[in-house]
């Protein structure tokens, strides 16, 4: 079966809510429905890292540098491999600082072997991830890394060309789509409607993320929240780490 095409979504919507002409792909109403629909896309996008939202990229380590920009591609970071039997960390940047100014390494890392990071922003031309790594790398490696890919925004004119909605599973548009008739409801001042589909939203999300998520591995060794060491400092007056 052919895969939903982003005209035929757009048609679907307007003939469920009697919401502007299905035949008709050039006017306002059209645009606000593509507004919705990239709007509550990127919704669906943030709540989890989806099974099918995966893509891998390679974090090319090289000796003394610290700072990288990640593959454009990766919107979200979810895990890097530190080529230790173990992941990357994600640190704040207060943490990061610490460690730096102490000249200290973390319990995730080695010597030569950078086993944290720390968000610093995004490339203003690319909007690639940029991050820090710690300790700085002492060989030239390539680690792997597994992020959630972004995802493009729709412009009226992708109607024309076909445009499917490829990176979403034909088993989650239905849930997109209860999400772009709340939007069409809120519109059009049939309130009542519109609480009705953004609660089946909702709801589906939160069904969604639970059917996805896997429970941690009770034996895993967790580190405390930057927030309570940092805590525990102040109040003891103490190092930990």
């Amino acid at each position: 079966m052919a895969a939903l095409t982003l005209a035929q979504f757009i048609q679907q919507c307007k003939r469920k809510t009697r919401y502007g002409d299905p035949s008709v792909t050039t006017d306002s109403v059209t645009a606000d429905i593509v507004h919705y629909t990239n709007q509550r896309r990127f919704r669906l996008w943030r709540r989890y890292p989806w099974a099918w939202s995966i893509y891998e990229f390679t974090l090319p380590l090289v000796v003394t540098v610290i700072n990288y920009t990640l593959d454009a591609l990766v919107g979200d970071i979810v895990a890097i491999d530190n080529g230790n039997g173990g992941y990357f960390k994600k640190r704040t940047l207060k943490r990061y600082l610490q460690w730096h100014k102490g000249s200290q390494t973390s319990d995730e890392s080695t010597s030569d072997n950078p086993g944290d990071y720390v968000r610093m922003g995004q490339d203003e031309a690319t909007d690639a991830l940029k991050i820090k790594v710690w300790p700085t790398p002492a060989s030239t490696v390539n680690r792997t890394g597994w992020g959630k890919k972004r995802i493009a925004r729709y412009a009226v004119a992708d109607i024309a060309t076909n445009t499917d909605f490829g990176y979403f599973p034909e088993e989650v548009l239905d849930v997109l789509e209860s999400g772009v008739l709340a939007d069409i409801y809120e519109a059009q001042g049939k309130v009542a409607e519109s609480v009705a589909k953004n609660q089946y939203f909702q709801a589906e999300l939160e069904r969604m993320v639970k059917e996805e998520a896997v429970e941690a591995d009770s034996e895993e060794q967790r580190d405390p929240p930057d927030y309570m060491i940092f805590h525990k400092r102040k109040r003891g007056g103490t190092t930990v780490t």
